[in-house]
């Protein structure tokens, strides 16, 4: 037994009813828009009324430092997608609002290579930024101060400066990190703004993963070195607020690495079941960043509550959100040794002499069910207290039979 999104037992109308939780949900994104700039805008906010109150050299309540403006460089182009889904969504309630009919069999070639690099110079921008603003001020301290201006200026401190900045896409990678594994289409601002689907999304994250692997080891392995030179490396170890602060991002570097080996092709793939239980540990790596340096995490907070409703979606149904999925009975047949193909209906069964209302089902079938995309599944009888549902590639989509065949590998040989 599978469940899957409900068939459409008569061509879609122009306009549809909307179910609560589909206005809650549209709702909730729009509300993210304005909840993301407001964050982001919160300390030129404040500074209105009066210089922000600090406390031992710590800025009071949440608020970001100047570097944390370039968290902005991914928070506009988001939320305005986010807006653009929210206002697209509830005016058409398509999965793919800019994407239909026959553009939605357009090759996304050419937009994930755009987002590719999008979010590559993102990673350059955010680091050559703050290394250009930490050396900016050195060489006013140094004007400012002569006598001191060979400390200032010295290498391991300029150096030190390099690994600081290091530690600033990480957190710029972490939000998009979230965006890039949503799998409801009907709320990612990427998915849905742009006509791309989940199978896309997921490798742009895998790439996005390693390049948060290569950034977090220069911030911490960095700092390590320039903490033995200077010969300070008491402060790698708690019991100091600057020593807490590394240590708790050393466990959340080790949380990471953890994440990235098992997330490993050959270990993904020989045993996913690993994979998907040390992928939890994003919990207590998240928490260990926002710890480690809590004004930065300002750009994680906005997308994390729209991965959060993407989840609640998934739990709800399988890929219908909140109006629930359809039960239905899937035909399996071994193609071989370690690999089943399902078939799956989609759609009720062809008149002896279709219809007008027939060939326009068919035609929107059609468009739904494209081959490379992806369709949520879950089995109930295998977990029945919360069968969560799971994105599956859709291998081919048979038109006369409104079967969708989906692929899968067992986990044992077959005797």
């Amino acid at each position: 037994m599978a469940r899957t999104g409900p068939p459409l037992h008569s061509p879609p109308a122009t306009q549809q009813s909307y179910s609560a939780g589909s206005k809650i949900a549209s709702a909730t994104v729009l509300f993210l828009v304005f909840f993301g700039y407001a964050l982001s805008l919160w300390r030129d906010i404040a500074n209105t009324f009066g210089p922000i109150v600090s406390k031992g050299g710590m800025q009071v309540a949440i608020s970001w430092y100047y570097d944390g403006v370039f968290g902005l460089a991914y928070a506009v182009p988001l939320f305005l997608a986010s807006a653009i889904v929210c206002v697209q969504y509830t005016r058409t309630k398509a999965f793919y609002p800019l994407a239909t009919g026959a553009n939605a069999q357009r090759s996304p070639d050419r937009v994930l290579f755009w987002l590719r690099l999008l979010i590559i110079l993102g990673n350059f921008w955010q680091f050559g930024a703050n290394v250009g603003i930490r050396m900016r001020n050195l060489n006013m301290r140094a004007a400012q101060n002569p006598k001191q201006a060979a400390q200032l200026l010295a290498f391991w401190n300029v150096f030190e400066g390099v690994c600081r900045s290091a530690g600033f896409p990480v957190f710029w990678n972490m939000g998009w990190l979230f965006v890039l594994a949503m799998r409801s289409p009907a709320i990612a601002p990427l998915q849905a703004s742009l006509g791309i689907a989940y199978e896309h999304t997921i490798g742009l994250h895998r790439t996005m993963g390693w390049a948060t692997g290569f950034w977090l080891l220069w911030h911490s392995i960095g700092y390590v070195i320039v903490f033995i030179v200077e010969k300070e490396t008491s402060v790698l170890l708690p019991g100091t607020s600057f020593g807490n602060l590394n240590f708790v991002g050393w466990i959340g570097t080790l949380l990471f690495l953890l994440m990235a080996t098992t997330g490993l092709y050959q270990i993904r793939r020989r045993n996913y079941s690993l994979f998907a239980l040390f992928h939890w540990l994003w919990i207590p790596f998240m928490l260990c960043a926002v710890m480690h340096i809590p004004q930065n995490a300002m750009p994680i907070l906005p997308t994390l509550a729209l991965y959060l409703i993407d989840r609640l979606l998934l739990a709800s149904g399988a890929g219908a959100g909140f109006n629930g999925g359809t039960l239905v009975t899937a035909t399996a047949v071994r193609v071989s040794d370690d690999v089943v193909a399902l078939l799956i209906p989609v759609g009720p069964a062809r008149a002896a002499e279709p219809t007008n209302d027939d060939l326009t089902l068919d035609a929107t079938l059609s468009t739904m069910y494209v081959p490379g995309r992806f369709l949520c599944l879950t089995a109930p009888a295998l977990v029945p207290l919360s069968p969560t549902s799971h994105p599956f590639s859709i291998a081919t989509y048979s038109v006369p039979n409104r079967t969708v065949t989906i692929m899968i590998r067992t986990l044992v040989v077959a005797p």
